[in-house]
């Protein structure tokens, strides 16, 4: 539905969100929202046969998406070491963090310090900056 819409977080967990963020008088014209991917996942039938299951597509397209991610949340935070970043999702944190295999929930209630402009720095050293 986002995808379709140009617009993340519009479905039912969307609305969800901003049910609790109305909680905290947040409302989405005082946010920055975006995706860690920005394409549909789903399965991929590969010319050899092969299939891509959906979870190895989201994960590549993570990948691909990282340097517009990081590049997005610099200009937005204009690299301010105080900005809050909250990634929603596994892939979201695994890409913010440029580690693979993290658990959002495992770090729930916790604060970690992402540098975005030193992220965005090493992506323009090496573009191919990815998740390890």
């Amino acid at each position: 539905m986002e995808v379709e819409r140009g617009r993340g977080f519009i479905g039912p967990s969307g609305q969800l969100l901003w049910h609790l963020a109305a909680g905290s008088d947040l409302s989405r014209d005082d946010v920055w929202v975006t995706n860690a991917a920005l394409c549909k996942a789903r399965d991929v039938r590969l010319s050899t046969g092969g299939v891509l299951r959906v979870e190895q597509v989201k994960f590549l397209a993570v990948q691909a998406c990282r340097r517009r991610l990081i590049g997005e949340l610099y200009a937005v935070t204009q690299g301010d070491p105080r900005a809050v970043i909250v990634p929603i999702g596994n892939l979201a944190l695994q890409s913010l963090k440029r580690k693979r295999g993290l658990r959002i929930f495992a770090r729930r209630g916790s604060i970690e310090e992402v540098d975005i402009a030193k992220e965005w720095a090493l992506l323009q050293q090496n573009p191919w900056t990815g998740i390890v």
